[in-house]
């Protein structure tokens, strides 16, 4: 089985004194944010299922692909069960795909006939997960563009955290890497791979994303980091005011709220004033809005 690396062997950084410690999160409004919430873990996406179609476009050279077969030491996968798989997800659909031969030279021509199949199947089996974030706060001009492209059309939230204090400064800190926009770069050796796991195109450099590469699917974290949530334009006040709830309800009672508005064709955001009142042990009686509600 594919051992994932140590934070050492995947190029990560050693947090320092003047990196960032607040962290945005964009999510959509859904029964994953609820998820997310209760449990105390963000999900992490497969590397094949990123929402940018070239992050994934990873650029193994042919001679690392011939070293994939002739040296186990080069991939740490069974390439040969990769290949299997690859096959079958060729010949799954409307084609019809057969070595000529059971040589290495016949398979590398079917790799380079659907090289894009090889690397998806590839990269299952290396089963990098990631969970992404940003360090554009509100005032960023690049604000509308994150609401759009993660909480479709700003429906959705900004969960904000604070990773420099408590448990999460250990956890979390040491592992997040910055996200470096130069390009698609190639890759000829598995420190290459590592790599290449916190590299992207130019065009995203606004996202100014850091992110945590790891094996499980779930990533933890300390519910005291939870700072703030944003609501996003088109988040109703019935929205808002359910999610609100249950965060009270779970006890996030140090959380602060806000919510995007326009004024004057900008994006400006307001902070929802709370009055909570005596709690039972099951619900929250009532909470209310103190200004500019719809």
């Amino acid at each position: 089985m594919f051992e994932y690396p140590k934070p050492s062997e995947i190029a990560i950084k050693k947090y320092k004194n003047n990196s960032p410690s607040i962290f945005h999160k964009f999510h959509g409004y859904n029964t994953f944010l609820y998820q997310v919430l209760t449990s105390q873990q963000l999900h992490c996406s497969d590397y094949e299922k990123l929402n940018d179609p070239y992050d994934t476009r990873l650029i193994f050279t042919d001679s690392y692909i011939q070293r994939m077969f002739k040296d186990k030491s080069a991939i740490k996968v069974n390439i040969n069960d990769v290949f299997k798989d690859f096959m079958k997800k060729l010949n799954n659909g409307n084609r019809f795909v057969k070595l000529t031969k059971n040589s290495h030279k016949a398979k590398f021509q079917v790799i380079d006939a659907f090289y894009s199949d090889f690397v998806a199947v590839l990269l299952k089996y290396l089963n990098y997960n990631v969970v992404s974030f940003t360090v554009n706060n509100h005032e960023s001009e690049n604000d509308i563009l994150m609401w759009t492209h993660y909480t479709a059309i700003s429906k959705g939230v900004k969960l904000t955290f604070d990773f420099g204090t408590g448990a999460s400064r250990l956890n979390i800190l040491p592992v997040l890497n910055k996200v470096v926009y130069k390009g698609l770069p190639e890759v000829d050796n598995i420190d290459d791979v590592h790599k290449a796991l916190f590299q992207k195109t130019q065009v995203w450099k606004y996202e100014q994303e850091y992110r945590i590469v790891r094996r499980e699917k779930k990533q933890p974290f300390d519910a005291n980091s939870l700072k703030e949530i944003t609501f996003g334009y088109n988040i109703g006040k019935e929205e808002r005011e359910t999610l609100i709830k249950i965060m009270l309800y779970l006890r996030y009672d140090w959380v602060k709220y806000y919510r995007i508005i326009f004024v004057k064709g900008k994006l400006k955001r307001e902070e929802i004033h709370i009055e909570k009142s005596m709690h039972d042990q099951n619900v929250i009686t009532w909470y209310k809005l103190l200004k500019n509600e719809d």
